[in-house]
C-alpha cells in the first residue's frame, strides 16, 4: 500500500466524496479524474497546486499519480481514500480560498496583459472569427439561441483531453460568469449558461466536459479563476498568472488566456453601458385572482419594452419562493394575496408597467360589465342570482371547503373545481350534500355537462340519451368525445373528482349521480367511469347499476375481480366503454382498436440499439393511467408520479427513469401554475429534458381541447417537439412522438386542425388513447424496453 497526504480539497470535492460512489474515469502522471455519475462532472486527485478547483483534492508524498485500470472503485470511510494500491490519508486537509492574492491595485493593468499576451502571439487576443462575434454577440444580448449556435461550433473543435475550442470556450464563461459574482449581479440569463453548455457538449470529452460545467458556473482551477479574479482587481498578479497559464499544455494555456481576456472584455463593454435596473414588490392583500389570469398578466407584462423581469401571482410558498430565486427582496404574503413583483430599465418604465398591471386586472370586470355580464366575485353576489342553482367554485385550496360549506348551506349544487382539499373535508361535504339532496362534484373536479352547459374542462358535444357519471376528468373528456364522434350524445356529464371511490369517501356522488341519471327521462344508458377504485367501493357502484333498470356501461382503471352481466357491460378501455354505450342506444360504434405492424416496424427499424424506454408527458390524469394500464400489461413496471404499482413511484417526478409516463396535471406540478391544459410551458421544458436521455424511444403525449384548454396548444408544443429532434439529431438519433387529440369536431381549437398540425410536424396521430398506448406498447415490445 502506498501512502499519500491529503492537503487541500476543493468544496465540490468534500461535498460529493462522501456520499457519492466513485470509480476511476482517467488517470496522468500529475492527476487522476474520479467518475460517479455521468451525468455529473468529475472529480480530480492532483500533484499541482495550480491544477487544485472545486473539483480536486491536493496530495503530496511521493512521485506522480499511478494510472490505474479504468472502472477501479473507490473508497472514503473514516477520513481515508483509497483506490487500488494507493491511500491517502484525509484526516488533515483543509479547504483553500480561490480568493486571489492583493498586492495592492494598480490600474492599467488590463491593458498590461493584452499587450504582453500581443507580443507572444500577435493577433491572439484581436482576431475575431464569425463564432467569437457570434458568442461575444449572444452573451451581451443575452440570446441563448446565438450562445446555443456559438458554442456547439467551439465545443469540441480540436486535439486532446481539453481541445483548443473548449479551453476558449472555458475562458470566456469563467471570466465573464465570474464579473457578475464579484459584484454579487443577479442575471436569469448567467444562470441559464449551464444549461446551454450541457445541450451540446456531448461532441467532447468527460474531463472538457467537467471544465467546462465549473467554468459556466464561475469557477475552476486555481490558475484559471485567480486570472480572472487578478483582472478584475487590476492586481498585478495577472501578469505573472498569464505567464503561467502560458505555458501550460501545447495549446491549452494560451486559449484558455484569450478565452479570459474575451470574457474579461466582454464584462467591462456590458458594466460600460449597463442600465440601472429599477424594481418594486406591491402585495395586494386578500386580493384573488385565477392563476390563468395572473399567468396571461405576467406575459404580457414581461414583453413590454424595458421591462426584465414581471411576475404576478399570489402569495403560495412556490410563488414567494420564485421571487426569492429572481432575487427580489424577501416579501410578506399570504395564499390570498396578490403580488406583483417588476424589474425594469427606468423608475418611468417601472411605473408604465405597474399602470399596466392595473389596467389588465379591471379588464375582465369590465369587459364583462360592457357585455352585460355580472362578474361574481363572491358567493354572496352568486346568491343574489335567484335564478341559478348551481356554483362553481375556484378558489385557492385552503379555503375551497369553507366557501363549498356555505354554498350547500344555501341549497346550491356546487362543482368543486379547486384542488388541496383535504380528505376529511371532501367527506363531510359529501354527506352534507347527500343528506340534502344535492351535487357535490368534487374537490378537483375538472369536467361536467350539465343541461348541455359545459363547465369547466368540457367539450362541445350533442345532446343525446347517454348519462355519464365520471369519478375522472379527462377520462370523462374521452368519454364524451369518442360517444359525439360515433354519432350519439350525451343527456348529463356528471363529475364526482378523482377520489370518489376512494374507500374512505364510499362513492357517494358516483351513487347519487347514477340515482339522478335512473330518474332522468332524458338518459337511455348510464356510462360510469373512474380512475381506480377501492374494491368494496367499485362492487357497491356495480351493484347500484345493476338495479338502476337502464343498460349501464363500467370502465374502472385496474379494476379486478367484477365481472360484467347482462345489465351491466364491462369495458377493458374508455374507447370500448363508449363503444358499448353507443351501441346499447342504437347507434353505430367505430371499430376495434388494430395495430399497423408496418409502422411499428417501421419505426423499430428508425431507432439506435440504446433506445429502449417511452416517456409519456400527460396532461390528462386518466388519459395517463389508462396509458399505463396497457403499457403494464404489455411491457411490465412502469414509473410515475402516480403509479398503479406502487414500485414504480418516481423518487423524484422532475427526474424520469427507464419507463415513465407523468401526470403533469398532478398537484404536484400544479401548485401555483396553471394547468397543463392550458399553460404548457411545463411540458416544453420537460420535451426538452427527455430528448437528452439517448435511451429515449418513444415520447406520448396527449393533446386535450375543450373549453377552458389552451387555444392553440399545437403552436406551443410543436416547436417543442422540433427542438426535441434536433437535441436528439446531434447524437445521431430520432425520437418517435405519438400523440393523440382528446376532442370533439366542434371544440373552438378545431380538432381536425390541431390534428392536422401535429401530423405535418411528423408526429404518429391516433384516433383514441388506448390506440396511441397500444401501438407504444408494441414498439417496446419488439425493442424489449420493458421489465416484465
Amino acid at each position: 500500500m502506498r501512502h499519500r497526504q491529503g492537503v487541500l480539497w476543493g468544496e465540490d470535492f468534500a461535498q460529493r466524496i462522501s456520499t457519492e460512489r466513485f470509480v476511476v474515469h482517467s488517470g496522468f502522471h500529475t492527476v487522476l479524474n474520479l467518475q460517479a455519475d455521468p451525468a455529473k462532472p468529475l472529480l480530480s486527485l492532483v500533484t499541482c497546486l495550480e491544477a487544485m478547483g472545486p473539483n480536486a483534492l491536493l496530495v503530496t508524498g511521493g512521485p506522480g499519480l499511478e494510472t490505474f485500470e479504468i472502472a477501479s472503485a473507490l473508497s472514503f470511510e473514516a477520513n481515508s481514500l483509497r483506490v487500488g494500491p494507493l491511500s491517502i490519508d484525509c484526516s488533515q486537509v483543509k479547504r483553500p480560498s480561490l480568493i486571489s492574492r492583493s498586492d495592492g491595485q494598480k490600474r492599467g493593468v488590463q491593458r498590461r496583459v493584452r499587450k504582453w499576451v500581443e507580443a507572444q502571439a500577435p493577433g491572439l487576443t484581436s482576431v475575431r472569427s464569425h463564432l467569437t462575434n457570434q458568442l461575444a454577440e449572444g452573451l451581451l444580448t443575452e440570446d441563448e439561441d446565438l450562445v446555443r449556435s456559438a458554442l456547439a461550433g467551439f465545443i469540441g473543435q480540436g486535439m486532446g483531453l481539453t481541445p483548443s475550442g473548449d479551453d476558449f470556450v472555458a475562458g470566456v464563461l469563467l471570466a465573464y460568469v465570474k464579473g457578475f459574482q464579484l459584484q454579487d449581479l443577479q442575471n436569469t440569463f448567467i444562470s441559464r449558461l449551464p444549461v446551454l453548455v450541457e445541450e451540446v457538449w456531448w461532441r467532447t470529452t468527460g474531463v472538457s466536459q467537467t471544465m467546462l460545467w465549473y467554468a459556466a458556473r464561475g469557477a475552476g482551477a486555481n490558475y484559471l479563476a485567480e486570472m480572472a479574479e487578478a483582472l478584475y482587481q487590476e492586481s498585478g498578479l495577472a501578469l505573472e498568472i498569464a505567464a503561467r497559464l502560458w505555458k501550460i499544455g501545447a495549446s491549452s494555456g494560451r486559449h484558455l488566456l484569450a478565452g479570459v481576456l474575451l470574457g474579461n472584455e466582454l464584462f467591462n463593454t456590458r458594466e460600460g453601458s449597463k442600465i440601472s435596473l429599477q424594481e418594486k414588490i406591491i402585495v395586494r392583500s386578500n386580493t384573488y385572482a385565477d392563476s390563468v389570469t395572473l399567468m396571461v398578466l405576467s406575459q404580457k407584462l414581461q414583453q413590454l419594452d424595458g421591462v426584465s423581469v414581471a411576475m404576478v401571482g399570489m402569495g403560495t410558498p412556490l410563488n414567494l419562493d420564485l421571487l426569492q430565486g429572481l432575487k427580489f427582496e424577501a416579501v410578506e404574503g399570504g395564499v390570498n394575496d396578490l403580488i406583483i413583483a417588476i424589474r425594469a430599465a427606468s423608475i418611468e418604465t417601472l411605473e408604465k408597467a405597474l399602470s399596466k398591471a392595473d389596467e389588465l386586472l379591471n379588464k375582465g370586470g369590465k369587459k364583462a360589465s360592457e357585455d352585460n355580464k355580472v362578474p361574481i366575485k363572491s358567493l354572496g353576489q352568486a346568491l343574489e342570482r335567484q335564478d341559478s342553482n348551481l356554483v362553481l367554485i375556484s378558489v385557492p385550496g385552503v379555503y375551497a371547503a369553507r366557501e363549498a360549506g356555505k354554498a350547500l348551506k344555501e341549497n346550491l349544487n356546487v362543482m368543486l373545481f379547486s384542488d388541496s382539499v383535504s380528505l376529511e373535508d371532501e367527506v363531510m361535504l359529501k354527506k352534507i350534500a347527500h343528506e340534502k339532496g344535492l351535487l357535490l362534484m368534487g374537490p378537483d373536479c375538472g369536467t361536467a355537462i350539465i343541461n348541455g352547459v359545459p363547465l369547466a374542462f368540457a367539450n362541445s358535444v350533442r345532446r343525446g340519451g347517454i348519462g355519464v357519471v365520471g369519478a375522472s376528468g379527462t377520462g370523462t373528456q374521452e368519454v364524451t368525445v369518442q360517444i359525439d364522434r360515433m354519432g350519439e350524445g350525451l343527456s348529463q356529464v356528471i363529475g364526482t373528482g378523482g377520489r370518489d371511490l376512494k374507500e374512505a369517501v364510499g362513492g357517494i356522488m358516483m351513487l347519487d349521480g347514477i340515482e339522478l341519471l335512473k330518474q332522468d327521462p332524458a338518459t337511455k344508458v348510464i356510462l360510469v367511469v373512474s380512475k381506480p377504485a377501492a374494491p368494496a367501493v367499485a362492487d357497491k357502484v356495480f351493484q347500484a347499476l345493476q338495479e338502476c333498470g337502464k343498460p349501464a356501461v363500467l370502465y374502472v382503471i385496474g379494476a379486478k375481480g367484477i365481472k360484467g352481466s347482462e345489465k351491466v357491460h364491462l369495458a377493458k378501455n374508455l374507447l370500448e366503454a363508449s363503444q358499448i354505450a353507443v351501441e346499447l342506444s342504437g347507434g353505430s360504434p367505430i371499430g376495434k382498436v388494430s395495430i399497423d405492424h408496418g409502422l411499428v416496424h417501421q419505426t423499430v427499424q428508425a431507432l439506435k440499439p440504446q433506445q429502449k424506454y417511452v416517456r409519456g408527458l400527460f396532461s390528462g390524469g386518466t388519459l395517463c393511467d389508462e396509458t399505463m394500464e396497457v403499457l403494464t400489461e404489455k411491457i411490465g413496471l412502469i414509473y410515475s408520479n402516480g403509479p398503479l404499482n406502487p414500485l414504480g413511484q418516481l423518487e423524484n417526478p422532475n427526474k424520469s427513469v427507464k419507463n415513465t409516463i407523468l401526470d403533469l396535471g398532478d398537484d404536484f406540478f400544479t401548485v401555483g401554475r396553471p394547468h397543463p391544459m392550458i399553460d404548457s410551458s411545463l411540458r416544453v421544458q420537460r420535451l426538452e429534458q427527455e430528448a437528452k436521455d439517448q435511451e429515449v424511444a418513444l415520447i406520448l403525449l396527449d393533446i386535450v381541447l375543450g373549453y377552458g384548454s389552451n387555444m392553440d396548444p399545437a403552436s406551443d408544443i410543436i416547436p417543442a417537439i422540433v427542438k426535441a429532434r434536433q437535441i436528439a439529431a446531434e447524437t445521431q438519433r430520432e425520437i418517435v412522438f405519438v400523440a393523440y387529440v382528446c376532442g370533439s369536431p366542434n371544440d373552438p381549437q378545431g380538432y381536425e386542425k390541431q390534428t392536422q398540425q401535429f401530423r405535418n410536424a411528423g408526429v404518429l396521430m391516433f384516433k383514441s388513447n388506448v390506440e396511441a398506448a397500444e401501438f407504444s406498447a408494441a414498439v417496446l415490445g419488439q425493442i424489449k424496453g420493458g421489465d416484465k
